[in-house]
């Protein structure tokens, strides 16, 4: 298992039971409920996203059928970034989970150790129990040697991030991602839906959009890809989804509201998705329709529509 750096002086820091000793300076650092602790103010975060995700295993002939069309037209949004998640992690080797979460089932694995990082205590106390092992940091500054991890997933986090703190993050990735090694990335952007939303009405788009969701690094497909390329990585894949529509609850959380007012189209959307949502199954048939007719919409996007980027990225070897 990686080793980890003391965040005071830099140097190897040596786990003692329910702490973390650093013998150089003398720091010590408190487990908490086994999960090893480098800051306590996790802000906006403290007590969101503790979902532990995993992917559905469907028994039966007509579920084992559903669950191939979910796979083919992309619609739930959870499943879709698990399965793209799993299929292109390494085999095996050191991985490191940035903004964790609860942390994704059936990651850790024989021949695979895995380490979470997230800022949220009760998110890292979820994650402990599908993880090898789940430290509690700020994930601008990581707290592990260079060149330590074979695959790093970076899920959903970009999107959260400012400008400076994004820059400072691709920089630590980069710092502790062997040479070879992969980097998973799932990222929000600032797709076809969201630009409408904001276009219907700023106000709105901010509450809903942005601030529900901590969404403070919204950015465009080519911007994001843009910096992620500065940044010193080769894209190897790259999946642009949900371009023109998104599952049924979160089309609810983001525009059953003001918005329905605000503007015709949102709102007859709205109603119609309002009452297929009732019961779980009436409403998973109902994505399923709605996102085999928006499939071809999807294939046919524009490299600026998805709200949604699913990444594989490398080392450029420069540097």
């Amino acid at each position: 298992m990686v080793s980890l750096i003391c965040p005071a002086c830099g140097k190897k820091a040596l786990e003692e039971g329910d702490k973390l000793s650093c013998s150089s300076c003398g720091a010590v650092y408190i487990k908490k409920d086994g999960i090893i602790s480098f800051t306590g103010d996790a802000g906006f975060y403290e007590g969101k996203f503790q979902t532990t995700h995993c992917e559905k295993k469907p028994r039966n002939f007509l579920n084992k059928l559903l669950y191939r069309c979910y796979e083919i037209f992309s619609v739930n949004y959870a499943q879709q970034r698990i399965r793209f998640i799993k299929k292109n992690l390494p085999d095996r080797g050191e991985i490191l989970d940035i903004g964790c979460g609860g942390g994704i089932e059936g990651v850790a694995r024989p021949g695979r150790t895995v380490t979470g990082v997230d800022i949220s205590l009760p998110s890292l106390r979820k994650a402990i129990c599908v993880y090898d092992r789940a430290v509690q940091a700020d994930i601008v500054s990581l707290n592990f040697a260079g060149d330590s991890f074979d695959g790093i997933i970076a899920s959903e986090i970009l999107g959260h991030l400012e400008s400076m703190k994004r820059v400072k993050v691709l920089e630590e990735i980069g710092r502790v991602l062997k040479k070879e090694g992969k980097v998973i990335i799932t990222v929000e952007t600032l797709g076809a839906l969201r630009r409408k939303a904001e276009k219907t009405d700023r106000d709105l788009y901010r509450q809903y959009l942005v601030e529900q969701y901590g969404h403070f690094g919204l950015r465009e497909p080519r911007q994001v890809l843009s910096e992620i390329e500065e940044a010193g990585f080769i894209v190897e894949k790259c999946k642009g989804v949900f371009s023109y529509w998104w599952p049924s609850l979160q089309m609810l959380e983001a525009f059953d509201n003001e918005y329905r007012k605000k503007d015709r189209k949102i709102g007859r959307w709205v109603g119609i998705v309002r009452i297929f949502s009732g019961k779980i199954w009436l409403r998973e048939l109902f994505d399923l329709f709605c996102s085999v007719i928006c499939w071809p919409l999807e294939l046919a996007a524009g490299e600026n529509d998805p709200n949604e980027l699913y990444l594989v990225l490398k080392k450029n070897g420069k540097g």
